[in-house]
């Protein structure tokens, strides 16, 4: 099971080093520390940005996504990501 489920807005933070509590989050699952998942919807949201025409920002993003579990979102993980929003005032998705 992983220990972190990441969002697009974590990964877009990671990627411009917004927030030392992302880096540090990721690293440790670059390095193997600690394990990761994302929706197959964060995928497709990496996957859609403006940068990924840069080859080589494609391929390091690629290779982060490639150590990550990625988590199809059928109903049950989206009313169960409903529940987690509503009890913990969360956002779903990008602002």
């Amino acid at each position: 099971m992983a220990d972190y489920f990441l969002d697009t807005s974590v990964l877009v933070a990671y990627y411009k080093e917004e927030d030392l509590r992302t880096v540090e989050v990721v690293e440790a699952v670059l390095r193997g520390e600690r394990q990761a998942a994302v929706s197959a919807i964060t995928v497709a949201e990496v996957c859609a940005a403006s940068e990924m025409d840069d080859q080589t920002l494609r391929a390091q993003r690629l290779a982060i996504l490639d150590l990550l579990s990625i988590v199809v979102v059928d109903r049950a993980t989206a009313e169960r990501g409903g529940e987690l929003r509503r009890q913990h005032n969360l956002a779903l998705g990008m602002r």
